[in-house]
Order: structure tokens, then C-alpha cells, then sequence
């Protein structure tokens, strides 16, 4: 999981932290870092050619983010559900997405605060990206 760079600047960490932890989830790993350009390319690399692909790079490099590794009995489900949908716009109260929207200011990129995997395999990968996997 990946607090993004707006929710940094926000200084929303502690409170998606404890949205976390509050689920019955535990967070092993945590840091806080700037994404390089080779992180973000591979955390992305599956939109690569897309419209949005270009910003969503730069805004993950835009700013230091803190990325999580998070464990518990079906943690990608729960932090999918934490989350909210990719859009804010539509993302319900009571999710990080929801509750922290932010309007995108006509950019080419969703700013929705927070990026988790969408599957078991895909955490793997991106846990790979940023954390030494033993």
C-alpha cells in the first residue's frame, strides 16, 4: 500500500494508519520514501501508454509517499474495501478515497490519495518494488 503524495502533504498517514490497523490488520513494513523514476515505471508499468500514464508517473514522484506492507486473513480484500473506488468522485463516505477527496484541478491524473493492490500476485510485485522480499 502506498500513501500518495498528496496524502503526505496533507499529513493524513497517521489517520489512514489507524483506518488500517482499526480493520484487524497489521502493518510489518513502513517507510517513508521518494518513488525513483525506475519504482514508479514498474509500479505502473501495466498503464504505460496510456493518456494518464505520463502524470500518474510525475505526480508519484512529485513528492515523498509512505509505503506499507500490510498483513492479515484477507488484507488486499479489506484495503480494497478501506480504499474506495479508484475515483473519488464516486467513492463512498467512510472510505480513505471518499473522505479525503480532493478535486483534481482538470489534471490527467486521479489524485485519490492512496494506492493498494488489486490482488494477491499484484502485492507481491509491488512489494518487491519497494521492499527487500526475503
Amino acid at each position: 500500500m502506498i500513501i500518495k503524495p498528496d496524502g503526505m502533504e496533507r499529513d493524513l498517514s497517521g489517520q489512514i494508519i489507524s483506518r488500517i490497523t482499526d480493520s484487524g490488520l497489521k502493518i510489518s513494513e513502513q517507510k517513508d520514501i521518494y518513488i525513483s523514476m525506475d519504482q514508479a515505471e514498474r509500479l505502473y508499468h501495466e498503464h504505460k501508454g496510456k493518456p494518464f500514464y505520463n502524470g500518474v508517473i510525475e505526480y508519484m514522484m512529485s513528492n515523498k509517499v509512505e509505503v506499507l506492507k500490510v498483513e492479515g486473513d484477507d488484507a488486499v480484500k479489506k484495503i480494497r474495501e478501506l480504499m474506495g473506488p479508484t475515483d473519488p468522485k464516486i467513492a463512498p463516505a467512510g472510505t480513505v478515497r471518499g473522505d479525503f477527496r480532493l478535486d483534481n484541478h482538470g489534471k490527467n491524473v486521479i489524485i485519490n490519495t492512496i494506492h493498494g493492490s488489486d490482488s494477491v500476485e499484484s502485492a507481491k510485485r509491488e512489494l518487491a518494488i519497494f521492499f527487500e522480499i526475503q
